[in-house]
């Protein structure tokens, strides 16, 4: 899921914003990590050492771990397409929605009319670098 937020972050979120998100992202993986750490410095030793420690000391941290997971597996249940993808598909009044929905202004204010003129350009500019380069490609992406 670290993936896809990165990659959302680079496909949706404005220019402005972008490289502040990538490193609220990244400090966000570091921290977690610490916290990971910590976590299972706290609980290795729960009902002793060795032989009589407890299958807790295992299980508490696994199902930590689920937490974070599941509250992003059920938040992406609720993004919207990415714009670029619907452009690149010729959906591109519901890019043109996406677009105004995520910048929480109207489909005709003059920014998002110029995001979506420069997504239609890279992805006119992407589908004739396809065809020129790999033309054995073009037929399989529309």
């Amino acid at each position: 899921m670290s993936v896809n937020v990165s990659n959302c972050n680079a496909e949706v979120a404005p220019r402005e914003v972008r490289g502040s998100l990538v490193a609220s992202q990244q400090l966000a993986i570091t921290g977690g990590i610490m916290v990971s750490f910590w976590i299972d410095y706290g609980t290795n030793n729960i009902g002793g050492t060795g032989s009589s420690r407890s299958d807790a000391a295992w299980l508490v941290p696994m199902c930590l771990q689920l937490i974070p997971g599941l509250a992003l597996g059920i938040g992406v249940l609720f993004m919207p397409f990415n714009p670029r993808w619907l452009v690149n598909h010729g959906r591109e009044s519901e890019a043109r929605n996406v677009l105004s929905s995520l910048r929480n202004s109207s489909a005709e204010h003059e920014p998002i009319e110029l995001e979506l003129l420069d997504i239609r350009a890279q992805s006119v500019f992407e589908k004739r670098t396809t065809a020129s380069q790999w033309p054995h490609l073009v037929e399989l992406t529309p």
